[in-house]
């Protein structure tokens, strides 16, 4: 049963669950007037603006702004249930609680299946690098052992995660998305390999047929990327041999 409303909204450059103010002082019976609970209640519970709430100004009659919502984190809202002290705060405080246990859960399923679809992803990318190694070798690379690491530091470059891969486990600290931009990379790589193969053309060819399209889909995806820096740029001029 939905007491109270929960939406996504961005905080701190962050999408988290929250929940209208204004509802939670209707649930809570409260008798004094919204404007002046809901201050007291930011004051008392000591919660900050861009991070444990966000405000958002409300246009009235003639376009002119005339009130404000308070968005708050559930953590927030948690918080000011507790402190109000009253059966219908520890109502909706255990609400609060029931929902976040359901979205880990949900969230939890939903992550294991983004790790288990990468890694297979993976799995075939570096059967198809294996290919292109020994491809390599054939047509007379003395270093084409190196084209696995290679290809591997283009595509993170591609996605700006060149420090973080610092770190072996650093898969493991990647949010979905970030898996997702990954997974895409990857196979782009792999069908470049695999389509040069096919074609029979010179190692270094393929190769640079690769890095080109790693190059155009980060070009394609940095405009989705939060900040950018110049990995596009450097990926462009670096490569093997």
């Amino acid at each position: 049963m939905e007491l109270i409303k929960i939406a996504p909204r961005q905080i701190a450059g962050q999408s988290l669950q929250t929940v209208n103010a204004r509802e939670l002082h209707s649930f809570l019976g409260v008798g004094k007037d919204f404007s002046n609970w809901i201050k007291a209640q930011l004051k008392r519970a000591d919660l900050v603006e861009g991070k444990d709430y966000a405000t958002v100004a409300q246009k009235g009659v003639g376009g002119k702004f005339d009130s404000i919502d308070y968005h708050l984190t559930i953590d927030a809202g948690k918080n000011i249930a507790m402190l109000s002290g009253t059966a219908k705060g520890k109502e909706v405080r255990r609400y609060f609680i029931d929902c976040e246990a359901r979205a880990k859960a949900t969230t939890g399923t939903k992550w294991q299946q983004i790790r288990y679809d990468g890694k297979q992803v993976r799995l075939a990318w570096g059967g198809c690098v294996q290919e292109f190694v020994a491809y390599a070798k054939a047509q007379g690379s003395q270093s084409a052992e190196k084209y696995y690491m290679a290809i591997t530091k283009m595509e993170y470059s591609a996605l700006e995660l060149v420090k973080q891969a610092a770190d072996k486990h650093f898969r493991d600290s990647l949010n979905a998305i970030e898996h997702g931009q990954l997974t895409v990379v990857e196979m782009a790589a792999q069908r470049a390999l695999q389509e040069g193969m096919d074609a029979s053309l010179h190692y270094k060819e393929i190769y640079q047929k690769c890095k080109q399209a790693c190059v155009d889909l980060a070009a394609s995806l940095r405009k989705y990327l939060p900040a950018a820096n110049d990995a596009y740029l450097q990926l462009r001029k670096g490569g093997a041999a």
